[in-house]
């Protein structure tokens, strides 16, 4: 995954520190080491709730955390 962030921000004009990235397994470390914000939903490791910014359980909890950044 975290191959193509480079690739989405020449797409889209953006750097990757404007990007948030919500994930849950070991296979969104990459992307969380990437962008300006990792969000890890219901980890299901701990190593994955330790590499992001935040953590939720519900995706409303998002909104909230975007709000303030």
């Amino acid at each position: 995954k975290h191959l193509f962030i480079s690739e989405l921000c020449k797409q889209y004009q953006v750097a990757p520190e404007e990007i948030c990235h919500v994930g849950d397994h070991e296979n969104d470390i990459g992307c969380f080491e990437c962008v300006g914000m990792a969000v890890a939903f219901k980890p299901k490791k701990a190593e994955v709730g330790r590499m992001a910014k935040h953590i939720i359980d519900d995706f409303r909890e998002l909104n909230k955390i975007l709000a303030l950044s």
